[in-house]
């Protein structure tokens, strides 16, 4: 159980945002998208999502193509955190929930519909935010709500095959216990038969939660593997352009611990430790 891209490429304005990218998410695993700002890892997402099309490869889901897939099949299957989700209109908290259980109503939302939102909200500690008006919320509080629709979207199991997360910067307006929390809710639900793909920027909880990372750069695929093959001072200085420290995490050593440690800072340093002598 598996999404496995082959040589997907997109093309935009004659450019090439994504070009010929392979590698295989499995279930089970976490797998992170890393890279410098126009990297290519929101255009790699959207395509996944359906949001664009490729210009070429294929994309299969649980060994099916993409384009085999029926909207109603795929849509109860495949959740999307979009990096921005706009809503102006005075809907509460649960009723912007409920919207992610829309391709499961048949004709009205049942009680376990409701209680399917409940507990979503519980599982993010959004749950005291479900009668206020969703415009009221702060940034990371609406990132929070906006994980727990699309869990509700994914939260039945299917009799056969899958199911897929795809997180865009899902941590990106969170405080700390809201990060960790968000990346240890996608690991809870990829050990249930989940095929979780998210992006990231902080290097760090990619170290943490990913199984596998991918880094992309210039919209090719640059390194793909463990996070303790892939996050190297080697390969973060070429993908990222700055030196880091990389070092072992106190708790697992698995983990590896990056320390940014840029030019400026080093020649900063440099110049102190002169003065100083």
């Amino acid at each position: 159980m598996s999404i496995s891209v082959k040589n997907i490429s997109v093309i935009a304005a004659e450019r090439k945002l994504v070009d010929s990218v392979s590698f295989e998410a499995r279930s089970g695993e976490v797998l992170a998208v890393l890279g410098a700002n126009g990297a290519g890892k929101s255009t790699l997402l959207k395509t996944l999502s359906g949001e664009i099309r490729r210009t070429g490869g294929v994309i299969e889901f649980d060994n099916k193509n993409i384009e085999k897939w029926k909207i109603d099949e795929i849509s109860k299957v495949r959740g999307v955190l979009p990096q921005s989700f706009a809503i102006n209109f005075p809907f509460r908290v649960r009723e912007v929930t409920l919207l992610g259980r829309t391709p499961h109503v048949v004709f009205s939302e049942s009680r376990r519909d409701h209680e399917i939102v409940l507990a979503a909200l519980e599982l993010v500690e959004a749950e005291e935010l479900a009668d206020r008006f969703y415009p009221t919320l702060s940034g990371g509080e609406r990132q929070r709500v906006q994980l727990a629709r699309v869990l509700v979207q994914i939260w039945d199991e299917p009799s056969v095959g899958s199911r897929y997360l795809l997180l865009d910067e899902p941590t990106s307006s969170l405080d700390l216990t809201h990060q960790h929390l968000t990346l240890q809710t996608a690991r809870k639900f990829s050990k249930n038969d989940t095929v979780v793909i998210t992006v990231l920027h902080d290097l760090n909880l990619a170290a943490q939660y990913a199984d596998k990372i991918l880094v992309l750069k210039g919209g090719k695929r640059f390194a793909f593997g463990r996070p303790k093959d892939i996050l190297t001072p080697d390969i973060i200085k070429i993908a990222f352009g700055i030196e880091v420290y990389v070092t072992e995490h106190a708790k697992n050593w698995e983990i590896p611990l990056i320390v940014p440690i840029g030019k400026d800072f080093i020649e900063e340093k440099a110049l102190t430790v002169g003065a100083n002598s």
